[in-house]
């Protein structure tokens, strides 16, 4: 029995070893490109809180013309984009949100429900870094039903934990 401790705490060092003998063994260009790509993610995150006005409404949302999904109540979820102009505008057709970002840039859009004459439609507003991270945690990803575009992701660029 007290052979059994022995072998695992041994089988962790050995591990652990042959990992770091592996990242020793890898090209300086693999290392770096790796470390780059967690730096220079470039993402919007468009959230939606959750309120009782306008709750059963599911905006479109498109980026430069092209629909991406359907903003439910009380979701949020992550568009990957390269740096750039975007026009970001909902179904409610006003003048779109012209916006740049810059590579390893996150920028947050929180949706606000206006009223309509038949029906409301969302419009965005681009939100502080600390003040949408706080806001997306409270919330729930889309549901799968509403995403159009497939660079629709969950994960939140520099979050350490992710929601599926």
């Amino acid at each position: 029995m007290k052979k059994a401790p022995i072998c695992f705490a041994l089988l962790l060092v050995m591990s652990a070893l042959l990992a770091a003998q592996s990242e020793k063994s890898m090209p300086a260009s693999v290392k770096t490109k790796s470390a780059e790509n967690v730096n220079t993610e470039t993402a919007f995150v468009f959230y939606r809180p959750k309120r009782f006005a306008g709750n059963a409404l599911t905006p479109s949302v498109y980026v430069n013309g092209e629909q991406i999904a359907r903003l439910d109540n009380g979701r949020y979820f992550v568009l990957k984009v390269t740096a750039g102009k975007y026009k970001i505008e909902s179904s409610m057709k006003h003048d779109p949100l012209e916006i740049e970002i810059a590579t390893g840039k996150t920028q947050f859009f929180e949706m606000i429900i206006l009223p309509g004459n038949w029906r409301g439609g969302g419009r965005f507003i681009p939100t502080d870094v600390d003040d949408g991270r706080a806001a997306v945690k409270k919330l729930k990803p889309l549901d799968k039903k509403w995403i159009v575009s497939d660079r629709v992701t969950f994960i939140v660029p520099g979050d350490t934990k992710s929601k599926d």
